[in-house]
């Protein structure tokens, strides 16, 4: 998936370089960058659009099965430094955004 930036988020990721331009190496090795993905089970949280004439409403053909549940997803969390990786975390629920001062 591709995100969009705005000028909003280029101007904030300006700032924040600027703002972390004179860190030191001691610096950075408390720094920890984190990441998180979600992965669907059985599809992608999109629509599913299916054109039909109006005799075909329930016509095998314009009928697609789909799990009960959604068939769940899994959300990795891993996470880099400067002299450490973290372990892969996974079944994670929900979003992990946000700052962190150690």
């Amino acid at each position: 998936m591709k995100v969009v930036l705005t000028r909003k988020h280029r101007q904030a990721r300006l700032e924040w370089a600027r703002a972390h331009l004179r860190f030191t190496r001691a610096d950075w090795a408390n720094v920890l960058f984190s990441d998180e993905t979600r992965y669907n089970v059985t599809s992608n949280d999109g629509l599913l659009r299916v054109y039909r004439r109006t005799h075909e409403r329930i016509s095998e053909n314009c009928v697609v099965e789909r799990d009960r549940f959604g068939g769940g997803s899994v959300t990795i969390l891993e996470g880099i430094s400067l002299h450490h990786k973290t372990p892969v975390l996974s079944g994670h629920t929900g979003d992990v955004n946000g700052e962190k001062v150690l």
